[in-house]
C-alpha cells in the first residue's frame, strides 16, 4: 500500500472496471472511529434533554430507583426495537438507549450515588 493515499494509480484501458480494494479497505478503517464518534455525538444532546426533562424530575419528585427503573423499561423498549426494527428504528432505538442511559447516569442526583460510590464516602 502506497504512503500517500491521494496517489490513484494509472490503469490500463483494458481493466477500466478494476477497483483497488486495497484502497476501499484502507478507507473503510480510516472512517469507523468517526461513525463510532457521530453515534456518541448524536446522542449527546438528548442525553442532556433526558437529564434535564425525565431523569432530574423523577429523582426529585419520586426517587432514584424510579429514574433507574424508567431508565430499564426504556432500555428494553429500545432493545426491542433494535432486534426487530428496520435501519431506521435500530438508529433511532440505538439514540434513545444511549440517551436514557448517559441521561439518567448525569442527572444531578445520580451522578452525586455514583460519585459517592466510587469515593466510598
Amino acid at each position: 500500500m502506497p504512503e500517500n493515499l491521494d496517489h490513484i494509480p494509472d490503469l490500463d484501458p483494458a481493466d477500466a472496471n478494476a477497483v483497488d480494494w486495497d484502497r476501499v479497505r484502507a478507507a473503510i478503517r480510516a472512517v469507523r472511529p468517526v461513525r463510532t464518534l457521530t453515534v456518541i455525538g448524536i446522542a449527546t444532546a438528548p442525553a442532556f434533554a433526558w437529564a434535564d426533562w425525565v431523569a432530574t424530575p423523577i429523582s426529585a419528585n419520586v426517587s432514584v430507583d424510579t429514574a433507574f427503573s424508567t431508565m430499564f423499561v426504556t432500555s428494553m423498549v429500545c432493545a426491542i426495537g433494535m432486534a426487530t426494527g428496520g435501519k431506521i428504528r435500530r438508529w433511532l432505538s440505538a439514540v434513545l438507549l444511549l440517551s436514557a442511559v448517559g441521561g439518567t447516569l448525569i442527572s444531578e442526583p445520580t451522578r452525586s450515588l455514583i460519585a459517592a460510590w466510587i469515593v466510598g464516602a
